[in-house]
């Protein structure tokens, strides 16, 4: 067995060697995550550019496969770079699971690649706000509990009760923190996430709507058009557009 993976390793070498084909240095691919780590998204996309400039590694026959393949390896990469900067492992693992289910609902190749830059921006992103915000412990706590239920309906009654306080002293404080009610916070992060869904996959409105536990289509439209300032469907289109 060990000798038939050698071979196996050897072969794969030596047809690389013959169409001159070789992985982006390890050296690449730490600066790369230690950008993230940094929220440094400039240098991030900068490295990523040159990386991508270097003709992909052929992970399968099919060119839409090997892609995928390949974009499933760039979010782990860049789910434990956010990790190493501060972001909390549940919260980084919630979005690699959710960038995965997106890559494998494309069937475009060109989206594909473009998802590996917004999957990019969103890790860095996350740093960003790790990093930046001091919240006080019992803001945080709230903080990390809203992003990792922004898909089903939330109270403030409900948020309280997580982090063990009144409500009225949590909005307070939260908003004092974050300049930002709770609400409004968790208002904006079930939009960040619906546009994700919207822009990255072929889930129907009505699938995305149930998916985010709204009561009715008509109801995660209206809330969508009244937070994004355009309704699901010119969303989508404007953006499959670009």
């Amino acid at each position: 067995m060990g000798m038939d993976f050698e071979n196996l390793v050897l072969e794969e070498r030596l047809k690389n060697i013959h169409r001159s084909f070789q992985h982006p240095s390890y050296l690449l691919e730490q600066r790369l995550t230690d950008a993230i780590a940094l929220s440094d998204l400039a240098t991030a996309k900068d490295i990523l550019e040159k990386i991508n400039g270097l003709e992909r590694a052929e992970l399968s026959a099919d060119p839409i496969r090997s892609a995928k393949n390949s974009l499933i390896g760039s979010c782990t990469i860049f789910s434990r770079a956010a990790i190493s900067g501060g972001v909390d492992s549940e919260t980084a693992f919630m979005v690699s699971d959710l960038y995965i289910r997106m890559v494998e609902q494309q069937s475009d190749l060109k989206q594909l690649l473009h998802l590996e830059y917004d999957m990019l921006e969103s890790f860095v992103d996350l740093v960003s706000k790790s990093i930046q915000r001091g919240y006080s412990p019992l803001v945080r706590k709230a903080y990390k509990f809203i992003q990792q239920n922004s898909q089903r309906r939330l109270s403030l009654a409900e948020i309280a009760e997580y982090t063990g306080v009144h409500p009225n002293y949590l909005s307070k404080l939260f908003s004092d923190e974050v300049h930002q009610s709770v609400m409004s916070f968790y208002e904006d992060q079930r939009c960040s996430a619906i546009k994700l869904f919207l822009s990255h996959t072929n889930i129907s409105q009505k699938e995305i709507a149930m998916d985010f536990d709204f009561s009715s289509q008509s109801y995660f439209c209206n809330f969508f058009k009244k937070k994004a300032g355009t309704t699901p469907s010119e969303y989508r289109k404007e953006k499959r557009n670009r």
